[in-house]
């Protein structure tokens, strides 16, 4: 995308050939999944398969995940343009890496369900 963010994810996708490319069913981005009071999947256009996926193992699992529309913020993005389904899971909150994100502040329970999710929609696939 010509982004100075991403790179990580950007370079992961230019080592992918057309082939492997094609063998990935699903990318799930877990980004801010430490911290915050709201569960939500999200994608770039609209709830598509991936988000789906993952709001369904939410279910599952009991979770209180809900679709959020994404702007383009999370690695997730790098493999969307790219032509490969993916998704971005977080638990919302209001601040973007701000002054008072510290290990300490992470939930292990958050982090704990966003990766319950993550596995059961992987699995689903």
């Amino acid at each position: 995308t010509g982004s100075s963010l991403h790179l990580g994810s950007a370079r992961l996708l230019c080592g992918l050939g057309p082939g492997d490319r094609r063998s990935v069913r699903l990318v799930l981005s877990l980004d801010m999944v430490g911290y915050g009071p709201t569960l939500n999947v999200r994608r770039l256009e609209s709830a598509e398969s991936p988000a789906r996926i993952a709001l369904a193992a939410a279910r599952r699992l009991g979770l209180p995940a809900s679709y959020l529309a994404d702007r383009g913020l999370s690695d997730r993005e790098e493999f969307t343009r790219g032509g490969i389904p993916a998704a971005w899971v977080e638990w919302r909150w209001t601040l973007l890496a701000s002054a008072c994100d510290r290990a300490g502040r992470v939930r292990p329970d958050k982090l704990a369900a966003a990766i319950r999710l993550a596995v059961a929609a992987v699995r689903a696939t």
